[in-house]
């Protein structure tokens, strides 16, 4: 089921902004059991702080629309 969800979410050392997001209730809770997190908000934090970590390892600041992730070989 999927329900509104208001969080306050930190992205790139900005002040805390009030954002309401539709996010997958269960994926929510599991990622915030999976995480250790306290909070829902502690969860999406470090969720969307890991995504930008992972761009810029990439070297990409845009996600690149050609790339096929679910034809990747280490994926089932």
């Amino acid at each position: 089921m999927r329900l509104p969800f208001a969080a306050c979410v930190l992205a790139c050392e900005t002040s805390p902004t009030a954002t309401n997001v539709e996010i997958d209730d269960e994926l929510l809770r599991e990622a915030q059991r999976i995480g250790g997190h306290a909070t829902p908000e502690e969860t999406v934090e470090e969720a969307l702080s890991e995504y930008i970590q992972i761009l810029r390892v990439l070297g990409q600041n845009e996600l690149n629309s050609e790339y096929e992730f679910k034809r990747q070989p280490w994926r089932k």
